[in-house]
C-alpha cells in the first residue's frame, strides 16, 4: 500500500485490483490479534475546502496512477490526457459499451474532455478530501463530508446519521506486532477476501462481525520501513458492505510500498 500528498485537490483508500498494471514487490504480513500499540510519529493532515458548487453529476479520480480521458468509450481509443489523483470531473453523458460503463467528462480547468472508463478502481462519485502524512509518508482519499482527527491512528468518521455509522482509521508502525489488535471492538472474525491491491500490492481483508452490532473490516501489512493497519467499522448494518472500503484502499499511497522501494 502507498501514498503520497497533493496540493488543491480531492482525495480517497484503493483497492484496484491486481490487474490494475501496478506491480509491488514487497510481501504482505498480517497480525490480527497483536496486542500494542504503535509509537509512530504523528501524521500532519491535509483537507481542501470543498469545491465550491461541485456539481452532483461529478466523479473524482480516485487512482494514484491518475485516469485517462480517451477520446471514443473505448480502452484502446486514443488517450488525449491523463488526470491527476483527485481532480473533479463533470459528466456530460454517460454510455454503456458491452460489459463497461463509459463517462463523457470536462475537467475542471476545462482543458482536458473525452471519455473515462467508470469503475470503482478509478474514479469516486461522491466529493473526497485529501490526508496526507508530513515527510514523504502514506496519503488517502476519504469523503469529503467525514470529520478528520489527526493523530496515530488517524481517524476518518462518517456524520452523526449516516447510514452505515462509519469510521476509516488508519495506523503506521514500526512493524505489525506494533499495530492495534483487531477487531478494535469485541467481536469474531467471519472471513478473509482478497488479495486485492493496494498500490500495486497484494492484500487481504478480514471481515469481523461485532458483538455489539456492525462489522469492521481490517487490513495489516509490512512494506519496507513501515507497517499499516487499515481498518473500516461500519456499527449500524445488519450485514457487511466492504465496497466502499475497498474503493477508499484504491487512494492509498505509501512510499516505501512502491516497486522498488
Amino acid at each position: 500500500m502507498v501514498f503520497h500528498s497533493r496540493t488543491r485537490v480531492r482525495r480517497i483508500i484503493r483497492t484496484a485490483p491486481l490487474g490494475l498494471g501496478l506491480a509491488l514487490a514487497c510481501a504482505c504480513t498480517f497480525n490480527p490479534q497483536s496486542t500494542s500499540t504503535a509509537s509512530a510519529p504523528r501524521v500532519q493532515v491535509t483537507q481542501v475546502p470543498k469545491t465550491p458548487n461541485a456539481p452532483g453529476n461529478a466523479v473524482w479520480v480516485l487512482t494514484p496512477v491518475g485516469v485517462n480521458v480517451r477520446a471514443t468509450p473505448d480502452v484502446n481509443a486514443a488517450r488525449l490526457a491523463t488526470l491527476a489523483q483527485g481532480g473533479r470531473l463533470d459528466i456530460t453523458e454517460t454510455r454503456k459499451v458491452g460489459s463497461n460503463s463509459w463517462l463523457h467528462v470536462k475537467s475542471q480547468s476545462g482543458q482536458a474532455e473525452g471519455w473515462v472508463l467508470d469503475t470503482p478502481e478509478l474514479v469516486i462519485h461522491r466529493e473526497v478530501a485529501l490526508h496526507a502524512e508530513q515527510g514523504g509518508g502514506y496519503s488517502n482519499l476519504f469523503p469529503a463530508e467525514w470529520q478528520l482527527n489527526s493523530g496515530n491512528p488517524a481517524t476518518m468518521t462518517a456524520p452523526q446519521g449516516d447510514d452505515d455509522g462509519a469510521v476509516l482509521l488508519i495506523q503506521t508502525g514500526g512493524d505489525v506486532p506494533q499495530l492495534a489488535a483487531t477487531p478494535t471492538q469485541a467481536g469474531q472474525e467471519l472471513r478473509q477476501e482478497g488479495p486485492f491491491d493496494v498500490y500495486g500490492k497484494p492484500v487481504f481483508v478480514t471481515i469481523y462481525k461485532l458483538n455489539g452490532g456492525g462489522y469492521e473490516f481490517a487490513v495489516k501489512t509490512k512494506c519496507k520501513v513501515s507497517a499499516y493497519l487499515l481498518d473500516y467499522r461500519q456499527g449500524n448494518r445488519s450485514q457487511p458492505d466492504t465496497g466502499l472500503f475497498k474503493t477508499l484502499m484504491s487512494s492509498v499511497i505509501a512510499p516505501d510500498c512502491a516497486p522498488g522501494a
